[in-house]
């Protein structure tokens, strides 16, 4: 039996992740870094997963103060960490790299400078870390800094990984980097405002009449978080280790998405061609930065997710009970 630590289990995709981890039978505790204690026991009760099984331990990687003995204790007994816990943003805010960043290197160093060897360190990644660049994107290392990022949260992922890479040559750290692109989840959730295409569709419906520049034939890149679980699984039962797996769907048409905004918030959608290097200052399209740069080719080990269809991918219902409030 073994005993983990998780950081984001009660985020959208942690809570999936978790109620996985909770399933397994090999684990006796699972030890959840959280912000508030008791919000984080209240949400995962909504979400019908005992608590009995876990222990939580508070602190915010926004603010990281020092841990008492015992938390320190019970964290230093975990055999696996899955780290997933992260500052989600489309901003250039230098705060993201900060929290995210500095919140992987704080986990990492309790391990490293306590002398426990972790079974293995399990970090969800972004398949945009990457940044922009014209080759396809090979399951393995990104040893020189790319030339430009989107956004901070890709950079931060970029500087993570790099790091998991320093600590895996210098101390033999055991990894696993899961490389998700963008997430999508096909039932309503009250977690899913961070998924990119809602933070979109919150920016959107407050006009009548967008336009939205992109590149020829514009496309985004989406996975089921359903099918992310199913790999998450492969990879656990057949315990893979030191490796990266970029987890990507379809190319899918920014017209697929764009027309469900389209009903579900009666606003039309203009796509206009931009050309490269084009200078464009809209608030409206840094909140979507994968629409002005082609999408590349990922290599792909485990399963990939291309049997979503338009049905899948029309997510006005969603939106529609998702801002219904607003």
């Amino acid at each position: 039996m073994s005993i983990v630590l998780m950081t984001g289990g009660t985020g959208f995709i942690g809570s999936f992740i978790l109620k996985n981890l909770f399933s397994d039978e090999s684990i006796s505790e699972i030890v959840i870094i959280t912000r508030d204690c008791e919000i984080a026991k209240n949400t995962l009760l909504k979400k019908n997963i005992n608590c009995d099984k876990h222990i939580f331990i508070e602190l915010n990687f926004k603010k990281i103060l020092k841990l008492d003995n015992r938390d320190l204790k019970q964290i230093l007994s975990c055999d696996k960490v899955y780290h997933i816990a992260a500052c989600i943003s489309l901003s250039n805010s230098p705060k993201i790299i900060d929290i995210n960043f500095n919140g992987t290197k704080f986990i990492l160093d309790l391990f490293i400078s306590s002398g426990v060897k972790l079974d293995k360190f399990v970090f969800f990644s972004t398949a945009y870390a990457f940044g922009i660049r014209e080759t396809s994107v090979q399951e393995n290392w990104i040893l020189e800094k790319p030339r430009r990022f989107r956004n901070t949260y890709e950079e931060s992922k970029f500087l993570c990984e790099k790091l998991i890479y320093e600590y895996h040559k210098k101390y033999n750290l055991n990894y696993l980097i899961i490389r998700p692109s963008v997430v999508i989840s096909k039932k309503y959730n009250s977690k899913s405002r961070p998924q990119t295409i809602f933070l979109f569709g919150y920016y959107l419906k407050q006009y009548d009449c967008v336009d939205l520049y992109c590149s020829i034939n514009p496309v985004l890149n989406i996975v089921s978080v359903e099918k992310l679980v199913k790999v998450f699984e492969l990879v656990e039962k057949n315990n893979i280790c030191n490796k990266i797996i970029n987890v990507v769907g379809e190319n899918v048409p920014i017209s697929v998405i764009t027309n469900s905004y389209e009903k579900s918030f009666n606003v039309k959608v203009n796509l206009k061609k931009c050309s490269r290097g084009e200078s464009i200052d809209s608030n409206i399209n840094s909140s979507m930065p994968y629409l002005l740069h082609p999408q590349r080719e990922w290599e792909i080990s485990f399963l990939n997710d291309n049997n979503l269809n338009e049905n899948d991918l029309d997510v006005s219902s969603i939106l529609l009970e998702y801002f219904k409030d607003e």
